[in-house]
């Protein structure tokens, strides 16, 4: 999809492919011993969620046409298990003092950061023409906690906490 945008003179910074991932929820910067306490309540929130299928379908930019901003593939199937996910996670952040009550979750994955476009209204046009379009499908079977450094090459990722959406078998006495 970021091949359909590239070439067209806009300076664009986009997103390398292993960078690109869904935010259930922005926390910012957490200090370490927070991390097991949000890693519970992750824990929590997924506990009656099973894998899913997320589609991801057409393209949108933020804020909106007059000056975007943002390049960013949507969700289609999925995007309601996504909010099941949230809205449950939202809640048990706000008990250890995160903010909550976020209430225009967008389920989206950030294609690339717009800089300056070279023509606008043509820039708006090919979104426009793209706003459908079919881009792929993934399997969910984890939720992460991911702790983000920018670095002068782009964003480098860590994962600090996983969560399997597979089923798990209580442990069971004595064995």
């Amino acid at each position: 999809m970021q091949d359909c945008f590239r070439g067209r003179g806009d300076r664009i910074g986009w997103v390398k492919p292993a960078g690109m991932h869904l935010t259930l929820k922005f926390l910012g910067e957490i200090e370490e011993e927070m991390i097991a306490p949000v890693g519970e309540r992750i824990d929590q929130a997924c506990q009656e969620q099973d894998p899913f299928l997320l589609r991801l379908i057409g393209v949108g930019v933020f804020p909106g046409f007059k000056r975007p901003r943002v390049l960013w593939v949507g969700v289609g199937e999925g995007a309601e298990k996504l909010r099941e996910i949230f809205e449950t996670l939202d809640p048990l952040l706000g008990e250890i003092g995160f903010p909550t009550g976020e209430k225009n979750f967008h389920p989206h994955v950030t294609l690339g950061r717009i800089k300056k476009l070279h023509n606008r209204l043509g820039f708006v046009e090919r979104v426009k023409e793209n706003k459908m379009v079919h881009v792929g499908e993934m399997k969910v079977e984890a939720v992460r906690l991911i702790e983000s450094r920018l670095r002068p090459g782009g964003a480098d990722y860590r994962d600090r906490f996983v969560v399997s959406l597979e089923k798990r078998v209580p442990d069971t006495p004595g064995e």
